[in-house]
């Protein structure tokens, strides 16, 4: 395999595979799965059927304004109480250049709520003997390395990379071909050779796809048949949980005739019309984020994921994908991560926080936005795919709750995590990201108390904002030239911060000060940043509370 070159990072991310180059057109669904109101899972014959609960009425007008809001012109809902569908029913188009209305038997991309799928993958191997969580990556990838960070592959585990504390790059590229090889190919290859981590493991979470992407590959190597990784999750998962419009790869949704088209970033960086051959479907990104289905089998997955079935994982493996392992750190200690889902005990809503427990997982590719939300105690699913990139269904996902949980019990005194004016002096000093940015310098001063400075992004004629803006004592907002990224500050009570974390990347302290690295003369550090930003506009960033000037 030819592996590319750091310079070759920034380029590489706009560049999109062409895979496949058939027609677009779309056909009316021939066929439907589970009859709504049944929990049975034989095929019905026809399109799916429209149910709506008069519950929702007064959801429709919200769900139809959003999508007005979004990129996407068609959207697809699903809602699954104790079992049954209450509601399932398409909005808009299924094609933005026609009037092919959206059902819900079009097909759509979850983008990253596939992770909790990779997650249950794993776990079943779990459950075989074939993998264990406290095993580092070294043990079950043998001889596997890093060439950037010697070392690491001993020290993170399986726990850490299906809970994000792997300390990872997080670097993908969907320009990659579709062929399962593709997976190891990129892993063994360019990813070993050219990237990073950004700190040492299981120090504290930080969002990284490929994560998901290498315990992919640690189930192909390890499975006992030989079979690629697409494979094992519909034999081992979709198969077995009657999920029929569930998809691992491109090609087999394009064959059902029910794919729906899209509206998001194209090749050039623009916003346009996405025609099926141009949907991403890279094999190595696979386990992160590049499943495909509709809504109505999501809400069965998210059906297994909140009554189980033991024959196909075990109920100790299962409550590890919603138990709490660590904090995200965006909303105190009531925002965790499992494996592959937010574990959440107060939910914010538009007027508070609720003590209501929700696990949740939204996902995003180019042109592709899930919602996944499950709420254990009522044991609802709710699932929303839409066809555009970035779209937000925040006001319909709590219109949704608000009908299926009535009365709400009383918002929680919890408001949100508390700005200390008097503590900002932990966060002053210098860190380092030796890797890439390179220095960063926290000062007092400012309209909120602390100013930053990036002086190898200066050098490289990057507008780095000066004033950081406060969520809360350790959270903040930097923009990077109009790119707007959350900063937080990690550190142990009554010390001074350890890390300045983000997910493009994290600097650590250093006591004595960091030298100004010169510009690199051969391009590598600067395409390292150049990728680091482009990574940073395009994706959709985590969900936040308000700065402090705006509550």
């Amino acid at each position: 395999m030819h592996h590319l070159s750091c310079p070759a990072l920034a380029v590489t991310l706009a560049v999109w595979a062409l895979a496949g180059c058939s027609g677009d057109e779309l056909t009316k669904a021939s066929t439907a799965d589970t009859a709504p109101g049944s929990t049975a899972d034989t095929a019905a014959p026809g399109p799916t059927p429209v149910v709506r609960d008069p519950r929702f009425e007064t959801v429709v007008p919200v769900l139809e304004a959003e999508l007005v809001g979004n990129l996407a012109e068609g959207v697809s809902i699903a809602v699954m109480e104790q079992g049954r569908f209450t509601w399932l029913e398409g909005f808009g188009t299924a094609d933005p250049g026609d009037d092919e209305p959206m059902t819900p038997d079009h097909i759509l991309q979850i983008g990253s709520t596939t992770k909790q799928m990779t997650a249950a993958h794993v776990l079943q191997q779990v459950d075989a003997g074939l993998l264990r969580l406290e095993d580092p990556v070294s043990t079950a990838l043998p001889g596997y390395a890093l060439q950037q960070s010697p070392g690491w592959s001993d020290a993170a585990t399986l726990h850490d990379l299906l809970s994000h504390q792997g300390g990872l790059f997080d670097y993908t590229d969907t320009s990659n071909p579709p062929d399962d090889a593709a997976l190891a190919d990129w892993y063994y290859g360019f990813f070993a050779d050219n990237i990073w981590a950004m700190n040492d493991p299981g120090l504290f979470w930080n969002y990284s796809n490929p994560h998901f992407s290498l315990a992919g590959l640690i189930t192909e190597e390890h499975d006992p048949a030989g079979r690629a990784f697409a494979d094992q999750l519909e034999q081992d998962l979709f198969a077995p949980l009657g999920l029929r419009d569930t998809f691992a790869r491109k090609e087999a949704v394009r064959g059902t005739g029910r794919r729906s088209l899209s509206v998001g970033i194209d090749a050039t960086g623009a916003i346009a019309e996405i025609p099926m051959r141009d949907v991403p479907d890279p094999a190595s990104d696979r386990p992160a984020g590049f499943v495909w289905s509709t809504p109505a089998d999501m809400a069965r997955w998210g059906r297994f994921l909140l009554q189980g079935e033991p024959s196909v994982l075990s109920e100790a493996s299962r409550s590890l994908i919603s138990t709490p392992h660590v904090p995200t750190l965006y909303n105190g200690d009531h925002e965790a991560y499992g494996y592959g889902m937010f574990v959440w005990d107060l939910y914010p809503l538009s007027d508070g926080y609720y003590p209501i427990q929700v696990l949740e997982h939204g996902g995003n590719t180019l042109s592709f936005t899930s919602v996944l939300v499950l709420l254990p105690e009522h044991d609802v699913s709710i699932s929303i795919l839409s066809a555009g990139y970035g779209d937000t269904w925040s006001d319909t996902t709590e219109g949704i709750l608000r009908a299926v949980i009535d009365p709400l019990p009383a918002a929680s005194a919890y408001t949100g995590e508390p700005f200390d004016p008097s503590a900002l002096g932990a966060h002053i000093g210098s860190y380092d990201d030796p890797h890439n940015v390179g220095p960063i310098e926290i000062t007092a001063g400012g309209a909120y108390g602390l100013q930053i400075a990036m002086p190898l992004l200066d050098a490289y004629g990057y507008a780095v904002d000066p004033d950081l803006i406060p969520i809360s004592t350790d959270l903040w907002l930097v923009d990077l030239g109009g790119i707007v990224l959350d900063l937080t500050f990690i550190r142990e009570p009554g010390s001074p911060s350890a890390f300045v974390r983000n997910r493009a990347f994290v600097g650590a302290r250093t006591p004595g000060g960091v030298a100004l690295v010169s510009p690199d003369p051969s391009g590598s550090r600067a395409s390292r940043i150049a990728a680091t930003l482009e990574i940073a506009r395009r994706a959709v960033p985590m969900r936040l509370p308000p700065p402090v000037h705006a509550r």
